[in-house]
C-alpha cells in the first residue's frame, strides 16, 4: 500500500513539475529581417502538392508557380519542402491555385519553409507593405 502511495505521489509531483512543451514555436521577425535571412522570397501559386522522400522532417513538397519575387527566384517555377500541416508539425498549410507569401530557407539542396515563415497572401498584409510590390519574372522566349 506504501508503494502505490508513493507511485502515485511521485507521478503527481513530476505531472505537476512538468513544464508546457508546444509542437510549433515561431521565432517573431519583421518582414525584412525574414527577407534579409531567406535564400528566396516569393509570392506563388500551388500548383502541386506531393511528397518529398529526402526527408523525414521536410516530407511534403509543394511546387508554386511565381507570380513576383524580392529575392532568388531564377525560374518560372520552384518547390519548396516542409513538415506535413498537421497538429503537432509546422508545416505550411496550402491548398491547390492559392497563392501564398513564401520566405524559403536553403537546407542541403532544397529550400524549405514553414508555418512559422511564409503565409497565405491574404493574411500577408502587413509583410507586403514592407516589402513592396516586388519583380515579375522575365521569362525566355
Amino acid at each position: 500500500m506504501k508503494t502505490l502511495i508513493r507511485t502515485v505521489l511521485l507521478l503527481t509531483f513530476i505531472g505537476l513539475s512538468a513544464s508546457v512543451v508546444y509542437p510549433c514555436e515561431c521565432e517573431i521577425m519583421k518582414p525584412s529581417k525574414k527577407l534579409r535571412k531567406a535564400k528566396v522570397a516569393f509570392v506563388g501559386e500551388v500548383v502541386e502538392i506531393g511528397r518529398n522522400d529526402k526527408s523525414e522532417r521536410a516530407a511534403v513538397a509543394i511546387k508554386f508557380k511565381v507570380l513576383r519575387y524580392w529575392k532568388g527566384v531564377k525560374e518560372q517555377f520552384i518547390t519548396v519542402v516542409g513538415a506535413p500541416a498537421s497538429a503537432g508539425a509546422c508545416g505550411l498549410p496550402v491548398k491547390m491555385r492559392e497563392n501564398y507569401l513564401i520566405y524559403a530557407f536553403k537546407s542541403g539542396d532544397v529550400f524549405e519553409t514553414s508555418f512559422c515563415d511564409s503565409r497565405w497572401l491574404e493574411l500577408a498584409t502587413e509583410d507586403l507593405a514592407v516589402l513592396g510590390k516586388g519583380k515579375e519574372l522575365k521569362l525566355k522566349e
